[in-house]
């Protein structure tokens, strides 16, 4: 969604996407000096509730209202492990969106994603929708100083691929 986020990780595999949701990840604990302050180019899991995170990631992007962005963080589900610095100048902040899923939007909704034949709804009833198709590993970088990084956390460090995939 434009001014706020976008979402991804469900994967076409049938067999994939029903494991991610019996698959969790659990929270990171909430740093003693406070939940991580979110800009634009975040990357996060996306979660329901404690404990819930699984495949699916989400970028806060650009334009996202600062009392937004002040929310964002305050779960303990919600931990970035990413930045894409510079977001606007990726093709991110140009993916196409339907808007959060119905309701109130006319978005997909995740429910209807889940079953089998969920990719074939999506191509039928949102064909502008944007899809990845491939992610390069690129390694670690954490040597490596960015004066715009603000937080790695140490569990989720090596997943540097997904912000690999803003670059594609």
């Amino acid at each position: 969604m434009p001014n706020f986020l976008t979402q991804f990780g469900i994967s076409p595999d049938y067999t994939l996407r029903t494991e991610a949701l019996s698959t969790t990840i659990e929270d990171d604990p909430v740093p003693e000096t406070g939940a991580i302050k979110f800009r634009p180019g975040m990357m996060s899991f996306a979660g329901a509730g404690p404990n819930t995170r699984s495949a699916e990631v989400f970028i806060v992007m650009p334009g996202t209202p600062e009392g937004q962005l002040d929310l964002f963080g305050t779960n303990p589900w919600e931990t970035p492990f990413g930045v894409i610095d510079n977001i606007e100048e990726t093709p991110v902040p140009n993916f196409y969106s339907y808007g959060d899923f119905f309701p109130p939007g006319k978005g997909p909704h995740p429910q209807d994603i889940y079953p089998e034949g969920g990719y074939e709804y999506l191509a039928e009833n949102f064909p502008l929708l944007d899809y990845i198709d491939y992610c390069i590993v690129v390694g670690d970088r954490s040597s490596i100083a960015s004066p715009a990084s603000t937080h790695r956390s140490g569990a989720l460090a090596g997943l540097a691929a997904v912000a690999a995939l803003a670059a594609l």
